[in-house]
């Protein structure tokens, strides 16, 4: 019983640590978003890019439809394009 839950934990261990990696990369990549949000708002470009937006899922589908199911990559993505959308209307 022990070495189940001895099991379990180690393998909690390693998705504590992959959590903290995606979480790292995400504010990286929310901060680019900032930027772009300032770019976007000081040559008055609209936030919404829904062409970049399917071109993103697209390949992130496809690079990936052996390891995540396409249905999954999409939903993750909308919510970080949705997050990302809202760090660029934030103003300075």
């Amino acid at each position: 019983m022990n070495e189940r839950i001895d099991h379990i934990i180690r393998l909690r261990n390693l998705i504590d640590d992959i959590d903290n990696q995606i979480f790292e990369l995400l504010a990286k990549r929310f901060d680019i978003s900032k930027k772009i949000g300032e770019s976007k708002s000081a040559n008055k470009i609209p936030i919404n890019d829904g062409s970049r937006e399917k071109a993103i899922i697209k390949r992130i589908s496809n690079d990936y439809k052996n390891k995540i199911r396409p249905e999954h990559a999409e939903k993750l993505l909308k919510t970080i394009f949705l997050i990302s959308k809202d760090i660029q209307k934030l103003k300075k």
